[in-house]
């Protein structure tokens, strides 16, 4: 069987926001099995773009490899729309 990647890519309005989402999932890529499922964030600062690339050999560790990131993501969103509404309006 060929091994699974995924991308996943996020854009940002602003160099701060992909900063705050860039240090909120570095320390995950340590704390992930690395047996199973390799994992690399990557950040492109002057596209404003953030992507993970996970990448396994089997469907269930694929899957739960990606559901991990992908339930960090969602409160990482709520959490940079406070901050940047705290700021601007701060």
């Amino acid at each position: 069987m060929s091994r699974l990647k995924g991308e996943i890519e996020i854009k940002f309005d602003d160099k701060l926001e992909l900063e705050l989402f860039l240090d909120s999932l570095k320390p995950e890529i340590n704390t992930c099995p690395s047996y199973r499922s390799r994992i690399d964030i990557k950040a492109n600062k002057s596209a404003l773009s953030l992507y993970i690339i996970i990448e396994s050999d089997d469907i269930p560790s694929f899957r739960a490899s990606m559901n991990s990131f992908l339930r960090i993501l969602g409160p990482l969103y709520i959490l940079s729309k406070e901050k940047m509404n705290f700021s601007t309006n701060g």
